[in-house]
């Protein structure tokens, strides 16, 4: 859990902070694990779908429709479990 600007995020919860900022201050509670990740905005749009994002929209299609026929290949130790894409 977190604590940004008096307002409490539970376990698992995403803050986006977009432009710049002079300065932020989170509360981590201890037994946390915290990503930042920061730079200059990438200069061609990215679009998403679910799990995956490209500059392609055409892409994403390409990777739905691999995802969906199983055509990705296996992450080694994760299979035995299948997500489905939402919806399908």
């Amino acid at each position: 859990e977190m604590q940004f600007a008096n307002t409490r995020y539970e376990a698992g919860s995403l803050l986006f902070f977009k432009g710049p900022q002079d300065e932020i201050n989170l509360k981590i509670e201890e037994n946390s694990d915290l990503f930042i990740l920061g730079g200059e905005a990438l200069g061609t749009p990215r679009h998403l779908l679910w799990n995956f994002a490209s500059t392609s929209k055409e892409r994403l299609k390409k990777a739905k429709d691999d995802w969906i026929n199983k055509s990705c290949p296996v992450i080694p130790g994760d299979e035995k479990e299948f997500v489905p894409f939402p919806g399908s």
